[in-house]
């Protein structure tokens, strides 16, 4: 049983579960390498005007259809999984190119592999305060975390191997191991599963009401850590613990 210390509340929690983009990495930089990657490969396609209707779609904007400046927070590329952004840009390809579907999907998946594989995680990712010191905290007390979100797992354990130690996560969860993806339950539920522990002495940990949902339909702890404060409002709305940092979870002796 395990004693924290979080938002002035001490709360018995003995396990931890992490978003990854936005928590433990800056989504924006993040997205930014990633959607310029993508519209990278897409234009090897060579199939006209796709590159600018994929960055129109999936929330994307770019200053010479190249360069990205900006991505929304809310758009396909940030919030869709992986399975879900494939199957968008197939269907692009279909309207762009006149594709049949299994061409137009096939396609797709070889630019986002292919990207995937390219992708320089060095320049892409860049890690928000308190990572990977939580982990090394929660390590040094035997306390059991892992990773529950959207990318593929292949791309955590390439990110941990940047930063932290991946072969002490106990689980990783992604839309691939799962029924439904977030914000319903079922990631929280998976974990509970592997771990052998009730719900309640869960916390999940995110920056988005859709991580701080997950968590009050599952019965876990949600605590929230945003970055603004309309994101902290529709937290706080959620029942969530809202901290500034991973810095403010402290473990009690």
């Amino acid at each position: 049983m395990s004693r924290v210390r979080v938002g002035g509340r001490s709360l018995t929690v003995d396990a931890f579960v992490f978003d990854k983009d936005g928590l433990l990495f800056e989504s924006r930089a993040f997205w930014i390498a990633l959607a310029e990657e993508r519209l990278r490969q897409l234009r090897g396609l060579n199939i006209p005007g796709l590159p600018d209707r994929w960055a129109a779609c999936f929330g994307v904007d770019t200053a010479d259809g190249v360069r990205v400046t900006e991505v929304d927070p809310q758009g396909i590329l940030a919030v869709a999984s992986p399975g879900e952004e494939v199957a968008a840009t197939a269907a692009l390809i279909v309207q762009a190119a006149g594709l049949r579907w299994t061409e137009a999907r096939n396609a797709a998946d070889r630019v986002f592999s292919q990207a995937d594989l390219e992708l320089d995680l060095r320049r892409a990712l860049r890690p928000r305060p308190g990572f990977p010191g939580i982990m090394e905290r929660l390590r040094r007390r035997g306390i059991p975390y892992g990773v529950a979100t959207s990318d593929t797992t292949e791309r955590v354990l390439a990110s941990f191997r940047l930063f932290d130690a991946p072969q002490a996560l106990s689980f990783i969860l992604s839309p691939r191991d799962v029924a439904r993806g977030k914000p319903h339950p079922d990631m929280l539920q998976a974990a509970a599963d592997r771990l052998g522990l009730p719900m309640d002495r869960i916390a999940m940990v995110g920056d988005s009401y859709v991580d701080m949902e997950m968590a009050r339909t599952a019965g876990a702890v949600g605590i929230g850590i945003p970055e603004t404060e309309e994101m902290a409002r529709q937290m706080r709305d959620l029942g969530a613990i809202v901290l500034h940092s991973l810095d403010e979870i402290c473990l009690e002796e």
